[in-house]
């Protein structure tokens, strides 16, 4: 038997070899069809896809009252009932959206956080509050799209399951930022890929099987395409059925064409647009509106605001006036940049604006009714003051007089309580004429500088007999060294220590009162340094009851019933302490075994602070340079305090004149006090005593 001939096995090998190359290069064919049959539908999937979460996303705001991203700033911001009432809204939505979630998201500090959300079953079982529940795994695509203000879409999986999602950013109407999301199963794509695949796969069969079920299979793949192509045009009817749901009057513009398409809401409101649509539109608003209506639009059209909104007034096709919001955004520009298309919705805000005048009337006759009450207090407070000033006058002249001296003692005591009486009643006056001028906001600061150190003497040189009076011991503690000068309101710091310190004096009725200061440094250099003064005033006293404490610094409210007082001095030492920019709190409460309060303000030290290896100053009160009377004369002294307490201000004024020939400062410091004739600063002005002593 003869064997094959070289040539012939090779021919049999070329055979084989230009067959199973032309075999592969059929597969490879095949193959490669395939792939472009499956990349391509899966790119049309994903895109169908996106344009049905873009509607979704864009959906929600029409949904969410049109403030909530506004008020949405905090987890305490939005109340549960409205969030459970905006949870089953938005479940609905989704529901009817076919999607597995829809949310918006909030950031703050950097962070994101579900504002809006839809929650399952399960989900609401796990926890009762999802608002302003932390995003922990956002995705970082979702972050991006917040930073650039450009949508996003992204295939992720979290702990709540595999997504496609869009993150759209949004902007409220008071310019907060959020996030507008959507969420689709992502096996709903998969499945869609993976039929995307048998499909290619049955197309690579029908070239290389030319086979009848290779076509079957791609008609049943095709006509589940155009089911899900279907879906998503009930989605988008869906949404404009949503979206009409708000009561929104919707329009769409052709800026080219000047044509405007609106929906029935639209027409109900307003009626047909005849003619040209930007003159129908126009010839609606009311003529005061209008130039502020078209610049609002020119502005937007011209790319200078992202987004047209303007409240203004509109008459209705039934002749009615309504306020309303008109919002719209380009939705389409030419290549040059000239907007072709603008969408936009009407809402009718006429209960808002109706709300608010009524808001802002309530508010114009509060604040006429504080000012008359501030007025009326500081007349009355003045007529009162002027013949009070008189009787005090008069009082000291007959106590002075040698003839009254020589009385029996019990008329002498009933003058000392006219004295007393007067000086209570002049102490009232002040304190409720002191609350009105806080009240309507008059209070000015006086900074000089003083040395507390003589300050905190001076006041407890002033009280200390009235502790003595009542067996009880005044201390006077510095716990710390303190600056030799401080520039603050002098004036307003001693009236809250010697309120604080009188308060305990009057309260307790044994042991001892004792008042220490002390001081933190603040930011500022050696040179002037701002420091935190603190001064505590405690006592062993009967403390204050504990369902009183919440009212304490209240106008008009006592600590302790039946001691008298005008319930005004701790309301006005807190408000002093706070216009300085410090503040008055009780630092400490024991029923029946005293209190102590705390007084804190800042200052300066112009003369830099003390070191802290320097000797701290004793405790031992220094003493307190009296207050020196005016150099005059004894009888202009006389002629002035007379004219004081006669309440003459005619001679009062000549006589300042006259003195204001050869005595121009002292002069100055009288005219000065004589404008409100308060008689305790001129008396103190006159002898060099303290204005305040008795108070």
């Amino acid at each position: 038997m003869p064997s094959p001939s070289p040539s012939s096995s090779f021919n049999q090998r070329r055979f084989r070899s230009a067959l199973a190359l032309a075999g592969l290069l059929y597969l490879a064919g095949v193959l490669g069809y395939a792939w472009w049959v499956y990349t391509s539908s899966q790119r049309d999937v994903t895109a169908i896809t996106d344009r049905r979460l873009e509607a979704g996303a864009r959906g929600l705001k029409y949904l969410l009252p049109r403030d909530f991203h506004d008020r949405a700033r905090g987890p305490e911001d939005i109340p549960h009932d409205e969030e459970l009432r905006l949870r089953d809204l938005v479940n609905r939505y989704a529901g009817e959206m076919g999607f597995v979630y829809t949310y918006t998201l909030a950031e703050r500090d950097g962070k994101f956080y579900f504002a809006a959300c839809t929650v399952t079953e399960q989900e609401a079982r796990e926890r009762e509050v999802w608002y302003f529940y932390p995003y922990d795994d956002i995705p970082r695509e979702f972050v991006q799209a917040f930073r650039t203000g450009k949508p996003a879409f992204v295939s992720y999986r979290d702990q709540w399951g595999s997504f496609r999602s869009i993150a759209l950013p949004e902007t409220s109407p008071g310019g907060v930022r959020y996030l507008a999301c959507a969420d689709l199963d992502i096996r709903f794509i998969q499945t869609l890929t993976r039929c995307k695949a048998l499909e290619a796969l049955g197309t690579g069969l029908f070239f290389l099987l030319l086979s009848l079920p290779a076509v079957l299979l791609f008609h049943v793949l095709n006509r589940a395409l155009k089911r899900e192509i279907q879906a998503t045009e009930e989605g988008e009817e869906r949404l404009r059925l949503a979206v009409e749901s708000t009561n929104l009057a919707l329009w769409d513009l052709n800026v080219a064409t000047g044509t405007r398409t609106t929906n029935p809401r639209y027409e109900e409101l307003f009626g047909p647009l005849e003619g040209d649509a930007a003159t129908s539109w126009l010839l609606g608003i009311l003529p005061e509106d209008r130039d502020r209506v078209r610049q609002a639009w020119e502005d937007h059209l011209e790319g200078k605001t992202p987004l047209y909104e303007c409240e203004f007034r509109r008459r209705t096709a039934a002749g009615d006036t309504l306020w309303v919001l008109d919002r719209g955004k380009v939705f389409q520009r030419d290549r040059k940049g000239q907007p072709l298309r603008v969408v936009g919705a009407v809402l009718d805000i006429t209960p808002r604006k109706q709300a608010e005048e009524i808001l802002r009337h309530a508010k114009e006759n509060a604040e006429a009714a504080s000012r008359a009450k501030s007025t009326f207090v500081a007349r009355i407070s003045h007529e009162i003051r002027t013949p009070l000033n008189a009787i005090l006058g008069y009082t000291q002249l007959l106590k002075e007089r040698e003839e009254v001296r020589a009385l029996p003692g019990e008329l002498r005591e009933w003058l000392d309580t006219v004295s007393r009486s007067g000086h209570h009643l002049l102490t009232v006056v002040e304190d409720v004429l002191e609350m009105s001028r806080i009240e309507a906001g008059r209070l000015v600061l006086q900074e000089r500088d003083f040395d507390p150190r003589a300050l905190l003497g001076q006041i407890e040189e002033m009280l200390r007999l009235r502790a003595e009076e009542k067996s009880l011991r005044l201390f006077l503690e510095r716990t710390d060294t303190l600056p030799r000068s401080l520039h603050a309101d002098e004036g307003k710091v001693r009236q809250v220590v010697i309120n604080l310190v009188g308060n305990s004096l009057k309260f307790t009725t044994q042991g001892s009162v004792t008042l220490s200061v002390g001081w933190t440094p603040l930011e500022g250099s050696w040179e002037a340094p701002r420091v935190k003064v603190w001064i505590r005033v405690e006592d062993t006293g009967p403390g204050i009851p504990l369902g009183l404490t919440d009212k304490l610094f209240e106008p008009f409210e006592r600590g302790l019933e039946g001691r008298g007082g005008t319930g005004l001095g701790l309301a006005i030492s807190r408000q002093f302490a706070r216009f300085l920019g410090g503040d008055l709190i009780l630092e400490r409460n024991a029923p029946g075994r005293g209190c102590s309060f705390l007084f804190t303000f800042p200052a300066v030290a112009p003369e830099g602070l003390p070191r802290r290896e320097e000797a701290p100053i004793p405790a031992a009160p220094e003493a307190a340079p009296a207050r020196p009377a005016l150099p005059l004369p004894e009888d202009v002294i006389r002629d002035l305090r007379s004219a004081v307490a006669q309440g003459d201000a005619l001679t009062l004024r000549r006589l300042i004149a006259e003195l204001a020939k050869t005595e121009p400062r002292e002069a100055e410091h009288l005219s000065i006090l004589a404008e409100e004739f308060d008689y305790l600063d001129i008396q103190a002005l006159l002898e060099g005593s303290d204005p305040h002593a008795d108070r």
